[in-house]
C-alpha cells in the first residue's frame, strides 16, 4: 500500500489546527512542521496551500500562519452554523419522527449539538 505523503501531511497539520495545537496568528514553519512529521518540506507546503484554500491558514510574504479569529470570522462562522442547523431541522422534519426524537435524545445526553443528531439520524451521512 502506497502512502500519499501530501495527504498524510495535510491530515496531520489539519488535525493539529483543529485541536488548537497552534494559536490564532501563530507562524507556521515549513521546516519545523516537516521535521515533526518526518517528511520533506514539499508535503507540508502542499498541505498548507490546501489549508489556505480552506480558510484555516493564511499565506503572506512571511510565510504561513494560523488564521486569526476576527469579529468577521466569528460572524461568518455563526451564519454558517445557522444555515447548517436550519438544514438539519429540515432533515429532521422530513424523517421518521421516532428516529429523530431518539437521535436527539441520545445526542443531547452526550452534549452534542443538533447537527450531530441529524447526522446520526441519517445513518452518518447528510
Amino acid at each position: 500500500m502506497r502512502v500519499d505523503l501530501n495527504e498524510q501531511g495535510y491530515e496531520w497539520v489539519r488535525e493539529r489546527l483543529l485541536a488548537r495545537h497552534f494559536g490564532p496568528g501563530e507562524k507556521l514553519s515549513l521546516q519545523t512542521l516537516a521535521d515533526e512529521l518526518g517528511v520533506s518540506r514539499s508535503p507540508v507546503h502542499q498541505a498548507l496551500t490546501r489549508l489556505v484554500s480552506e480558510g484555516l491558514v493564511t499565506a503572506g510574504r512571511r510565510g504561513y500562519e494560523v488564521r486569526p479569529i476576527t469579529p468577521r470570522l466569528m460572524q461568518e462562522t455563526q451564519a454558517a452554523r445557522v444555515a447548517l442547523e436550519a438544514t438539519v431541522v429540515q432533515v429532521l422534519e422530513t424523517s421518521d419522527l421516532a428516529r429523530a426524537r431518539a437521535a436527539i435524545r441520545a445526542n443531547a445526553a452526550t452534549g452534542k449539538r443538533l447537527a450531530f443528531a441529524a447526522i446520526a439520524l441519517a445513518g452518518g451521512e447528510l
